[in-house]
């Protein structure tokens, strides 16, 4: 993303300000809670822009060094993890409420690469982080707190989590 802001400023501008963006961005926070990330910035998020404008750019998260620490509560080093984006995704929440509700499909996909301790910080994170969106639901509404929905189906955006 910042290499994107410093050579091409005009199309920078247009992509930080899309729908799209903060939708993926959004995503990548939810992520970045569940694995426990110390050190989201902007230049370890790729940008796939097409050629042919912004429309359909993909943010893509990369540099997973600083992941799944074996600890529940945890300080990033960069302040933009900290704070609730000011919208969610509806699609992405559900995913993540999907995960606290069986927590033993998030635990079968990283138990090979995890110890114990790392795995049960990571679904007290994934609970955790459910527990943040639904508290902001209920403080702000379902209409303040998620995305609109599409009006047409297209392609998935940003990371499953």
């Amino acid at each position: 993303v910042s290499r994107l802001k410093y050579r091409h400023p005009h199309r920078y501008r247009q992509l930080i300000n899309s729908d799209d963006f903060a939708e993926q961005r959004s995503d990548i926070w939810i992520l970045d809670r569940v694995i426990g990330s110390l050190d989201r910035q902007s230049h370890n998020i790729l940008v796939r822009v097409p050629v042919s404008g912004i429309t359909g750019a993909q943010l893509i998260p990369i540099d997973q060094d600083l992941t799944f620490p074996p600890v529940r509560h945890y300080r990033p080093l960069s302040r933009v993890q900290m704070y609730l984006p000011s919208r969610i995704c509806r699609g992405t929440y559900s995913r993540l409420c999907a995960l606290v509700e069986n927590p033993v499909e998030l635990r079968n996909a990283i138990a090979p690469f995890l110890s114990d301790p790392e795995i049960q910080a990571a679904l007290e994170r994934t609970a955790d982080t459910a527990a943040i969106v639904q508290d902001t639901v209920n403080a702000r509404g379902v209409g303040n707190t998620f995305f609109a929905e599409p009006k047409l189906s297209g392609a998935p955006r940003g990371p499953s989590v």
